[in-house]
């Protein structure tokens, strides 16, 4: 009876120690898990941008929980054909708020800018980082080396991948050349042909009221 006891304990004490093993196993691997969504809000909350992390950076965005522009990749082409951007591996990410006043050397609209916003930086393995910033009334994104040497850029991505119908204020080219003096047409966006040229900014507005300028 003794000796049945003690092997009992004895398997009893194996299966701990492999359910130890396990759960320590998993702990681990969760842990280890690449961050495969991130996201940042403007200081009032009302717009939201998402990033996802898959083969390639996309972002959306959000306002009052609508979602504006679904997913869309970014990415910048640079000498030797590196692509940043493509497979990336976060290294470390911060998020901050800044709050400042920007006095101008030469005043124009304002003398003083009241710069406002939440900040994410990321940083990706390959010595680059995407700097998200997210205003009470925008989004603007940048990306930033950290390389000891002379970059070319060839070429850069940039998406925006509109959700439902969008109509833009579009002001059509020929050329680079321009005066600035066209006139604007207002056109449905997924209606326009591809290839068409026009200058920036346009205004456009979707099918849930919100506005939007580029």
């Amino acid at each position: 009876m003794r000796q049945i006891a003690k092997k009992q304990n004895q398997k009893c004490i194996i299966t701990l120690i492999c359910l130890t093993i396990l759960i320590l196993f998993i702990s681990i691997n969760v842990k280890g898990q690449p961050k495969k969504t991130l996201e940042v809000q403007s200081p009032d909350k009302t717009i939201k941008v998402v990033l996802t992390f898959t083969d390639q950076i996309s972002y959306s965005v959000l306002v009052d929980e609508k979602v504006i522009i679904e997913p869309s990749p970014i990415s910048i082409t640079v000498g030797d054909n590196q692509v940043l951007g493509r497979k990336p591996v976060i290294s470390d990410f911060k998020k901050n708020i800044v709050k400042q006043d920007i006095k101008p050397a030469i005043p124009e609209k304002f003398a003083t800018i009241h710069d406002y916003y939440s900040e994410m930086v990321i940083d990706f393995n390959g010595n680059y980082s995407v700097i998200f910033r997210v205003y009470n009334n925008g989004v603007a994104y940048r990306f930033q080396t950290r390389m000891n040497r002379e970059l070319k850029v060839y070429s850069e991505e940039v998406t925006f991948n509109f959700t439902g119908t969008n109509n833009i204020y579009f002001s059509e080219k020929e050329g680079f050349f321009s005066h600035n003096e066209r006139s604007y047409q207002y056109v449905q966006l997924d209606r326009l042909p591809a290839g068409k040229l026009a200058s920036l900014p346009f205004f456009g507005r979707n099918n849930r009221s919100k506005n939007s300028n580029f």
